[in-house]
């Protein structure tokens, strides 16, 4: 089987994900209230309405806040590594998990023990200039390598 292509994309910054990740905040954020009122025995209109005023506020502040560094997932062929401008050497990433694919966007989830607690989630979305297409490939190619099994006798 041949190994996918090195392949290099931007994280994080794009307007239409910044937004998508504000709203998944902002709903937590509502639902959370929303059901500790309602648990407390308070009333469902008052409640409803404290979850919505507390989602707004969430969106508003979340939507506020400066864009992360702009990063970068690079695969090199052999493994995948995270740069940032930040930092002056990539950092190593032991494993990239597709958490939701959008078609056009991706939210990953990489782990590593030299990756920082804030990069362990990124939106990753179809831009000009951006190889998508390779990223799926190389994402999606590393979940379908088979692992030999112990009684394989070929490795």
């Amino acid at each position: 089987m041949r190994q996918a292509p090195a392949v290099q994309v931007r994280c994080s910054g794009q307007p239409v994900l910044r937004r998508i990740e504000s709203s998944l905040w902002a709903t937590s954020a509502g639902v959370l209230v929303l059901w500790a009122m309602l648990w407390l025995g308070g009333s469902t209109v008052m409640a409803g309405g404290v979850a919505l005023a507390v989602a707004l506020i969430v969106a508003v502040v979340a939507t506020q806040r400066p864009p992360r560094s702009s990063d970068k997932l690079m695969w090199t062929g052999q493994a995948w590594c995270l740069a940032s401008t930040s930092r002056a050497e990539p950092v190593a990433v032991d494993a990239v998990q597709v958490m939701l694919d959008g078609g056009s966007f991706m939210l990953l989830r990489l782990s590593g023990a030299s990756i920082a607690t804030d990069r362990r989630w990124v939106w990753v979305a179809a831009t000009p200039g951006t190889d998508f297409r390779a990223l799926c490939t190389a994402l999606y190619a590393q979940r379908s390598t088979p692992s030999p099994s112990p009684t394989d006798p070929h490795p």
